[in-house]
């Protein structure tokens, strides 16, 4: 391949296993083989490792810009590394596509600079709009964890709710690995709760208006009807935007915004959690569920794990 009057580099740490930069240079041989396999031109490829070191990594890149038959360059890894190597991909005009880095800014002032993977804040950003806009929930509550990029991902949430009009419920942090999420759910279920849980006391109502409520009365609890203390959640009784229904039908409803008056919190539109590992994916929902929190969960990419 290195024959090819066409050439592109991969400039990648390898650790020759299943580092990053291995999985990398694998997909770039795998599309390169799929293209050449048909193309009239055949493109080559130029492999320069430098191993995670800066001083190589510079060289490398020195040499691929040397390099006229090559026209792009692909890596490097990491945000700093790419940094390190933009001035000189403008300088010498060779277009250097970073497949992972996640810092923003990168390309800025960088015309010859491509980021393939999107910024933390695009992500969160991206989030934030399709909630507000596509979802149209207004009471949206952060739950993310306590490294860098999660309070990275939940400040660019935040911000991007504020300028939109919305301001976070509650921001709450959790250590990754945790299997007991009590003081950071418990966090967001205080402030959540001061909203009010809306609960319509059917035992009270007179007979025109339990005969409306009827309808909507879950088969569990219809023989409950005429009990003077029954009360039930409102978002039992209608779904979605209960208060509204609740008053259109003159059906009188009770805020509860205190923990121990409530069982399940369902006032909450929906929770935000970047995840920064897989595994607690599972904790996280478990948690939510055992803790009684009812809500829609908004994530990134890092959700997308089929296991």
């Amino acid at each position: 391949l290195n024959l090819s009057p066409v050439k592109i580099g991969a400039l990648l740490p390898l650790e020759y296993g299943s580092g990053v930069g291995d999985r990398i240079l694998l997909g770039v041989q795998l599309a390169l083989d799929n293209y050449n396999s048909h193309a009239a031109i055949k493109v080559g490829l130029v492999l320069k490792n430098y191993s995670g070191v800066l001083p190589d990594l510079f060289s490398d890149m020195l040499s691929l810009a040397a390099d006229k038959s090559v026209k792009a360059v692909v890596g490097p890894v990491y945000s700093n590394e790419v940094s390190a190597v933009a001035n000189l991909a403008d300088q010498n005009s060779l277009p250097l596509v970073t497949p992972t880095a996640t810092e923003s800014g990168l390309t800025k002032g960088n015309p010859y600079v491509f980021q393939a993977n999107p910024s933390f804040r695009t992500r969160a950003f991206a989030v934030a709009d399709y909630a507000l806009n596509v979802l149209h929930d207004k009471r949206i509550a952060i739950l993310a964890p306590a490294g860098n990029y999660g309070k990275s991902m939940a400040g660019y949430f935040a911000e991007r709710l504020d300028s939109l009009g919305v301001h976070p419920v509650a921001i709450a942090y959790y250590q990754s690995g945790s299997t007991d999420l009590y003081e950071p759910i418990g966090q967001i279920k205080a402030a959540a709760a001061l909203f009010g849980e809306p609960y319509v006391n059917i035992g009270t109502l007179d007979p025109q208006q339990q005969a409306k409520v009827r309808p909507y009365v879950p088969p569990a609890f219809v023989d409950s009807i005429g009990n003077s203390y029954f009360s039930i959640d409102a978002y039992d009784l209608f779904g979605k935007n209960p208060a509204e229904v609740a008053d259109s039908l003159g059906i009188p409803v009770v805020m509860r915004d205190s923990l121990g008056e409530f069982d399940a919190l369902r006032s909450l539109d929906a929770v935000f959690i970047p995840l920064s590992s897989t595994r607690d994916m599972g904790v996280i929902g478990a948690q939510l569920a055992y803790y009684n929190v009812k809500t829609q969960i908004l994530g990134a990419g890092d959700w997308f794990d089929l296991n």
